[in-house]
């Protein structure tokens, strides 16, 4: 904008310029040169779940395979409790639901 001052009045003269057009695409990226391995084998581990009943606290299990859970929900605590998740903090995982899908479902969880 270009601003003249005569005689004390100022007058301003607004400039405006068109869009020009689109410029041509970049070139695409070459592939990875990389050269891919296996990665190593992980200990042999195992797992057991075990079931808290809420009102007395008792425990049932260890479960190893005859149930199959499913996660149906769970609240997330971050490590300051703001709400927001951030790379490296920990977190607890606190009011988890889970049903069971699997074949021996006689125990309710």
């Amino acid at each position: 904008m270009e601003v003249v001052r005569v005689e004390n009045v100022v007058q301003r003269t607004p400039h405006t310029n068109v869009a020009g057009l689109p410029g041509a695409g970049g070139q695409a990226g070459s592939g990875s040169r990389a050269k891919l391995v296996n990665g190593k084998d992980g200990q042999n581990a195992s797992v057991f779940i075990y079931i808290k009943d809420p009102n007395t606290g008792s425990l049932a299990g260890p479960y190893s395979s005859a149930y199959r859970l499913e996660v149906v929900d769970f609240d997330i605590i971050d490590g300051n409790e703001d709400g927001i998740l951030e790379f490296g903090e920990q977190i607890t995982l606190r009011n988890i639901r889970v049903k069971n899908v699997g074949s021996s479902s006689r125990i309710l969880i």
